[in-house]
């Protein structure tokens, strides 16, 4: 559909607001569409419009999506040559991640670091922690949320949620309650963060940990969501010499219900699992 509409605005020769033409880049980038994203790069500059930053960002990560290297790294060549900001430069960090280039990953994320350290937010020192943790690279991951620290990115649930998940990657399962810890001190205890140290506790199946956290969170105030209840279920689902897991989890379904939380299709078949 969005092929045929941009074709019939083609055919009367309508000039294009830039936003339509992100709005087509987007399109084909939900529905994994690298090569329309070319064709339509192309058209574009054949009627003379420049491409902007945005642009280009949303090409590449329709790239990234499609993990296709080759068609990003080329347009990120061009757009470094157009003056790329570090929003592109996160784009193509992304794609590098998606795509297990490592050595460009670490050439682009150095060079972003030196033209635009002071502009970064966290969204892109997120992006490159997790292409670092996605590469196996996960001391670098660490040493991304030391530079968004010390150049004044305030990190956020997600922030935190992935250094969780490099702990387990890393075979350091045990750095996940440290890494909690640290974000209960360094931002305002919300669902999110909650839910990804369940989640990490499903991995590293500390059955424990997850339990002392979800009555944390009700005494803290903040109320568990359809997430949270799936989790913490799916942990006594896992643990199978726990005689209490059943009656665990058949507590955290009353809270559900309590709660007049919906309970999903994912709530039903952890609940029959455990």
């Amino acid at each position: 559909l969005v092929i045929n509409v941009f074709e019939t605005i083609s055919k009367y020769h309508i000039i294009l607001p830039p936003q339509v033409i992100n709005s087509c880049l987007i399109s084909y980038s939900k529905c994994n569409k690298p090569v329309n994203a070319v064709l339509l790069i192309k058209d574009i500059q054949k009627m003379g419009i420049k491409l902007d930053n945005h642009m280009y960002s949303i090409f590449i990560n329709v790239c990234a999506v499609a993990k296709d290297f080759s068609k990003g790294s080329a347009i990120f060549e061009d757009a470094m040559k157009n003056n790329a900001n570090h929003v592109v430069f996160g784009s193509f960090i992304k794609l590098c991640g998606e795509t297990n280039e490592q050595k460009e990953l670490e050439t682009c994320y150095r060079l972003m670091t030196i033209r635009y350290s002071s502009q970064c937010s966290i969204r892109e020192y997120n992006t490159a922690l997790k292409a670092f943790i996605k590469c196996k690279n996960i001391s670098r991951a660490f040493e991304v949320y030391s530079d968004a620290i010390k150049n004044g990115a305030t990190p956020n649930s997600y922030t935190f949620g992935l250094l969780m998940m490099a702990c387990i990657e890393s075979g350091l399962g045990s750095r996940v309650d440290e890494i909690f810890e640290l974000s209960q001190h360094e931002m305002e205890k919300n669902i999110i963060l909650y839910n990804c140290f369940i989640k990490m506790c499903v991995k590293t199946k500390d059955i424990n940990s997850a339990s002392k956290a979800y009555q944390q969170l009700k005494l803290f105030g903040l109320q568990p969501n359809q997430i949270t209840i799936n989790t913490m279920i799916t942990v006594f689902a896992n643990c199978n010499n726990d005689l209490n897991a059943v009656e665990n989890a058949w507590k955290c379904w009353n809270d559900a219900r309590e709660l007049k939380i919906p309970l999903n299709q994912q709530i039903y078949t952890s609940m029959i699992i455990c």
